[in-house]
């Protein structure tokens, strides 16, 4: 036994697959007892109490994102979330701009408002249906690049894209075969994307990557802007289709919150904090030790990497009381950091939240009764599953078709 593992049992004990499992119980018992832990299995410190991850997420000198080690500039290349900065900063502010609250109510509310009404019409009459792939992907795919104003020319491939750089920047255990398999999606991925911008420069549009690939202030390179947009993407992919489909199974595993939603639509926006509080879509967030420091007592060297584990500081009961419990009155449930915080913080949050409150609206409106399928295997597939990103494999539904 290594001298970590004799200091810190219970991370020595923590395996990947459980936690993908379940990891609220294993994550309470860090908090108590070893807040600041070295995970064996991963080789990195977990950290899990909520007033330690914010100290680190604020603090960029000592805690950063850019690393040799790091999993998303290995598959992704440099861009905002592999840099700190000035760099950071010249590279988040065109994007950053396309994503400002106002302008996305303004320009894309009545967009997306039309998407969830046509997918919704896709499947309602039928009373039954798989709602991750018929509504949360689509929705949150079909949204992202919509704003982007990136054309979708096939979309089973950029999902198929999607789901191996998804394993590559979870790709804990460095295997080969993932890493490789997103390295090849990103290249496919920005061939296409490359291809759009040259046709942005010869005929520009009005869309959010045209002002990003033209704007004056911050002019990027052709490389950035591809990679940051493959991470846009992926980002509003992952965050928001994952938050649609916990928040779904949230309420069908809540019913009085859900009858209590369809009588007073202004609890929703409350709702859907709380929901990404209870169960995060991201369940971490990596940084890199600078130079050596200490947390909670612990010794941190130079090049070590930490893991945030954002899940756990939203179930803190010290800030959440009762966090165990699904409440969509919590007064604070904004407070969770699913989104992150400081100069990282999520820049896509607002059209996540624009997309949950439209989507799951109509949604709830459209199908009356909606209630989980009642086999073994579509309770299985709908529970939350994954350690770094989370949220159900599947949601088979029925509800009350119109007559």
């Amino acid at each position: 036994m290594t001298d970590r593992a004799r200091l810190f049992p219970l991370g020595d004990r923590i395996r990947l697959d459980h936690l993908a499992r379940d990891p609220y119980p294993h994550y309470r018992l860090l908090q108590q007892r070893e807040p600041v832990s070295w995970v064996g299995e991963t080789q990195q410190w977990f950290v899990t109490r909520r007033a330690d991850v914010l100290e680190v997420l604020y603090d960029a000198e000592t805690y950063t994102v850019a690393s040799p080690q790091s999993l998303l500039s290995d598959t992704l290349g440099e861009m905002m979330l592999s840099l700190d900065g000035a760099e950071h900063r010249r590279q988040r502010a065109p994007f950053a701009e396309a994503y400002q609250p106002r302008r996305l109510r303004r320009l894309h509310s009545d967009g997306i408002r039309d998407l969830v009404g046509r997918l919704i019409a896709s499947f309602a009459a039928r009373g039954e249906g798989e709602l991750m792939s018929e509504f949360c992907d689509p929705l949150a795919i079909i949204s992202v690049t919509g704003v982007l104003g990136l054309p979708l020319s096939d979309l089973d491939q950029i999902l198929v894209w999607y789901d191996d750089i998804a394993a590559a920047l979870a790709n804990f255990k460095r295997d080969e075969t993932v890493r490789a398999r997103g390295q090849a999606a990103v290249r496919a991925f920005g061939a296409e994307i490359h291809a759009h911008l040259q046709r942005l420069a010869i005929e520009p549009d009005e869309s959010a990557l045209c002002a990003i690939a033209q704007h004056p202030q911050h002019p990027l390179e052709e490389e950035a802007i591809v990679a940051n947009t493959i991470l846009t993407i992926f980002g509003g992919r992952e965050t928001t289709a994952a938050m649609l489909g916990n928040t779904i199974w949230a309420f069908l595993q809540h019913p009085e919150p859900l009858v209590e939603l369809r009588a007073d639509g202004s609890l929703l926006p409350n709702a859907l904090e709380e929901s990404l509080r209870w169960e995060a879509p991201v369940q971490t967030a990596t940084r890199h030790v600078t130079q050596p420091t200490t947390l909670q007592g612990v010794a941190l060297e130079r090049g070590e990497v930490l893991q945030c584990i954002l899940a756990a500081a939203n179930r803190d009961s010290v800030h959440f009381p009762a966090a165990e419990r699904f409440d969509i009155h919590r007064a604070n449930a904004a407070d969770h950091l699913s989104f992150a915080i400081g100069p990282h913080y999520c820049l896509g949050a607002p059209l996540a939240r624009l997309e949950g409150q439209l989507g799951l609206s109509a949604l709830l409106e459209a199908l009356p009764n909606l209630r989980l399928r009642e086999d073994a295997e579509a309770a299985t597939l709908a529970h939350p599953y994954g350690h770094e990103f989370r949220g159900p494999r599947a949601l088979h539904c029925c509800w009350d078709p119109a007559d």
